[in-house]
Formats: C-alpha cells, sequence, structure tokens
C-alpha cells in the first residue's frame, strides 16, 4: 500500500468514527436537549422553505426527526462504503462494513435508555437502515461511475497508440527480431524500385 492510500485510510477511518460517534451522542442527550436541536433544524428548514414558497408549506417537528434520522445514516452508509473501498478494491470482508451499517441503528436506539424522557422506538431504527441501504448505494453508483471514466481514459489512450502502429510508423511492441526483419524487407523494396524502373524504360 503506497503513503497516499495509507493516509486516505487513515482520513476516512477518522471521519467515519468521528462521525459515527456524533450519531451516539445525539441519542444521549437527553428529551429537553434533542428537542430544543430538533427546534433549531426545524426553523432554519422552515426560513428556507418560506422563502422559496411564500409560506404555502409548513414541516412539523416529527417530519424533521425523521428526515435528519435517515439523511444522518445514509451518510453514514456512503463514509462506511468509502473507506471500505481505500482499504481494499475487492469483495472480501465486506461484511465488516454490512456489520456496522446494520448494527448502528440499534444502538444508536438502545443508547435512548440511558437518556432522560426518551426511549428507543423501531421505527427509527427501520428509517436508519433505509438510510444506510440509501448511502450504501450513492457509493455503488460513484463507484461505477468512477470505473467507467477509467475506462473511457484507457481507451482514447489506447486508440493513438493504435493509429500509429497501423501508419508508417514502426509499432513499438515487436519483438526485436521482428523489426530487425521488418526493417530488412524496406530495405530490399528501397533497391528494387530503381530497378524496376530503369527496365520499364528499357522496354519502352
Amino acid at each position: 500500500m503506497s503513503a497516499k492510500r495509507k493516509v486516505l485510510c487513515a482520513v476516512l477511518t477518522l471521519v467515519t468514527s468521528a462521525f459515527l460517534a456524533w450519531i451516539f451522542s445525539n441519542s444521549l442527550k437527553d428529551a429537553a436537549e434533542s428537542s430544543a436541536q430538533s427546534g433549531a433544524v426545524l426553523a432554519f428548514v422552515q426560513k428556507i422553505l418560506d422563502a422559496l414558497t411564500g409560506g404555502a408549506l409548513v414541516v412539523s417537528s416529527h417530519v424533521i426527526r425523521k428526515l435528519a434520522h435517515f439523511s444522518e445514516y445514509a451518510m453514514l452508509g456512503a463514509l462506511l462504503s468509502f473507506t471500505y473501498r481505500a482499504y481494499t478494491s475487492g469483495k472480501k470482508k465486506v461484511f465488516i462494513p454490512a456489520l456496522v451499517g446494520f448494527l448502528s441503528p440499534f444502538i444508536d436506539e438502545g443508547l435512548q435508555f440511558f437518556a432522560d424522557g426518551r426511549a428507543p422506538m423501531l421505527s427509527d431504527v427501520a428509517i436508519d437502515l433505509a438510510g444506510v441501504v440509501a448511502g450504501v448505494l450513492f457509493a455503488m453508483i460513484v463507484f461505477s461511475l468512477a470505473r467507467r471514466i477509467a475506462r473511457r481514459r484507457e481507451k482514447g489512450v489506447a486508440v493513438p497508440s493504435l493509429a500509429g502502429a497501423s501508419g508508417d510508423t514502426e509499432p513499438t511492441d515487436l519483438p526485436p527480431e521482428d523489426r530487425e526483419e521488418k526493417a530488412e524487407g524496406q530495405r530490399t523494396s528501397g533497391r528494387m524500385k530503381p530497378e524496376h524502373r530503369q527496365s520499364r524504360k528499357g522496354n519502352e
């Protein structure tokens, strides 16, 4: 593994771990603190909607909470996929990010047992799992696009080399003995051309 790859792995691992810790920390907040946080987000989103729709669309705190669950776990799913792919491009040990993404919602909701005024909900676990799947699918689309771009670049490099090989230039991928034989043939044909012209003049 190159030094740049090691740095990338370390950065992605740190970012993913910090993001997961932030998710868990939100579940440890009591009901009052959690409601205040949701209220701040709701006010921010409502201002944007008021500017866009003129106050025609109103969002409830319940919708904001569910969207927050889905979006943060979608981000987690994408980060887990990117981190895993940084370590290996194969499909081995893919169960590691899948297991982390599957267990995290249950741990997240379980932590609410220790927060005053809060209780875990299976509906939130389902929303979180759906977010993880969405994040993984997003990462897969990114990987697929990256592979297509890489293949197009490889084809773009290969086409000029093939065009050069089909012309008068000598292909560089021939063995040395074949190149020498081709050069000898070109020299022989060059010597035969003047003799051929002289014989035509004599016949005329």
